[in-house]
């Protein structure tokens, strides 16, 4: 596993790995249903036909994006259309049935065309987070202070692991601040001269 970046925050070592192992986001707990059609590849969570898809795209009763797939030596998805004509197309929905709980919950807090476009908002954000685990962007970090080191994956997008794993380096300061704060309060409590602090 080759390091992808590597700098320092606050005087604190970070390095930046990708996450070969990251899980499908669409194991966890998604608001939309992504339907395919496609026989050669998994591209969402069920396959379905083109009429069944075409059946829940004009039912009023769904909040439906379509899905396109760009492939080509590796696999990216949009819910807007790419420009190459040969290697993507349209490859399936992302739908939620309006009267879905968490519909219902966004229309409590919002009404009933804000929840709708809150709901679409999910759906887009939804295929966002495939594609980056489609495309690899999914990352992982090592903070590393002297001989001890913390790490965690898993984080979907460049941004998000560089935030986490400053605000570790920046707790790691923090925590030998106040260390050397309580260090020195102990000193001056117990009246230890200053050549003996070492």
């Amino acid at each position: 596993m080759d390091c992808l970046e590597q700098y320092e925050h606050s005087g604190i070592d970070i390095q930046i790995f990708q996450d070969e192992h990251g899980d499908s986001p669409r194991e966890w707990d998604n608001l939309g249903t992504i339907a395919y059609c496609s026989s050669d590849y998994i591209l969402g969570d069920k396959p379905m036909s083109v009429e069944e898809m075409q059946e829940i795209a004009e039912d009023d009763s769904y909040l439906c994006l379509p899905v396109y797939a760009y492939i080509h030596g590796g696999i990216t998805i949009s819910t807007g259309a790419f420009s190459c004509p040969w290697d993507s197309g349209q490859c399936g929905i992302i739908y939620v049935a309006k009267d879905d709980e968490q519909v219902k919950q966004y229309q409590k807090t919002e009404g009933v065309i804000d929840s709708h476009l809150q709901a679409i908002k999910c759906l887009e954000n939804e295929i966002k987070t495939y594609d980056q685990y489609f495309t690899g962007d999914v990352y992982g970090y090592i903070v590393a202070e002297d001989q001890e080191h913390e790490s965690c994956w898993g984080f979907y997008g460049m941004e998000d692991v560089k935030a986490e794993a400053e605000s570790i380096a920046d707790r790691i300061v923090e925590d030998r601040r106040k260390k050397r704060e309580e260090k020195t309060k102990t000193f001056i409590q117990n009246h230890v001269p200053l050549y003996a602090r070492g």
